[in-house]
């Protein structure tokens, strides 16, 4: 069982690796951008496995969009494959690269359905509720309707806020 789930993991990156590019941009407060060239359909607040061959061969990594349409993701880097696009991104700023992605996974509630919404996230965990309050606004200004939505985030300080 645990081969073939392996086996139908890989054959899924394989294929939607085909003529798939990330392009890594540096941010400011030790975070990188990067943005895939392929569309796919994803719920908000989903998370995928994201493939870089450049930065790791072997190894798939979780990472929460931000969107999927194109797929983008905001990733703070710490150590090991964090690090690693962060620093590529500031020798080759632009540069495509080959990736892949296995997902999504995760399910979240369906937030139309309430009166008002609060979001509350803490630094680079905000890229999980800045994806769904994104796709919130999306789906209420698709039915033309409007909600009190309120946005917290805890940062360390103003110098390290992320603009996309």
């Amino acid at each position: 069982m645990w081969f073939s789930d392996r086996l139908l993991r890989l054959a899924k990156i394989c294929w939607f690796s085909v003529g798939n590019h990330a392009t890594v941009t540096a941010l400011l407060g030790d975070t990188v951008h990067v943005r895939l060239t392929h569309n796919v359909s994803c719920h908000p607040g989903s998370h995928v496995f994201l493939w870089l061959p450049s930065i790791r061969l072997f190894e798939t990594h979780p990472f929460t969009m931000v969107s999927s349409s194109p797929p983008e993701f905001v990733i703070r880097a710490y150590d090991g494959f964090t690090r690693d696009p962060y620093y590529l991104a500031h020798k080759k700023q632009g540069q495509l690269l080959r990736c892949s992605m296995d997902g999504e996974y995760g399910q979240v509630p369906n937030f139309v359905e309430f009166d008002k919404v609060v979001f509350v996230a803490g630094g680079s965990g905000a890229s999980f509720t800045f994806a769904i309050a994104l796709g919130l606004l999306d789906t209420l200004a698709a039915r033309n309707t409007s909600k009190q939505i309120e946005f917290l985030w805890a940062i360390r300080s103003l110098g390290r806020c992320i603009y996309i």
